[in-house]
């Protein structure tokens, strides 16, 4: 999957979920902030262009499991979609119902930047 692609289906699929983003084409690194909480980094690795996702624990290092499991390590676009809303929903789940009600309205009532 070409850099573009990459970044396009990222910011794509988080939408407003992800603020503070950042792109670097070159090393293919797609950064951000999901529902204002989890530092996310996500990005396609090595040689054959592995896909890497985690979110950033207070000790500085990364996250790389959910629910237990590894997420896929392959690159193409509806894996990647897959492991995105495997870590969505990881998040969602750490949140109270109260606050995605609120964030969910705060967002829905801001035009799209």
């Amino acid at each position: 999957m070409d850099s573009d692609t990459f970044h396009t289906l990222v910011k794509g699929f988080f939408g407003r979920r992800a603020t503070g983003r950042t792109y670097d084409p070159v090393s293919t690194v797609f950064t951000c902030v999901l529902y204002e909480t989890f530092p996310f980094k996500c990005g396609l690795d090595g040689e054959h262009g592995s896909f890497s996702a985690g979110i950033e624990s207070v000790s500085g290092r990364y996250l790389t499991t959910f629910f237990g499991e590894w997420l896929s390590f392959d690159s193409d676009s509806e894996s990647i979609a897959k492991s995105l809303a495997i870590v969505d929903e990881w998040c969602r789940l750490h949140l109270s119902d109260k606050f995605l009600e609120r964030y969910e309205a705060g967002i829905a009532a801001k035009p799209e930047a």
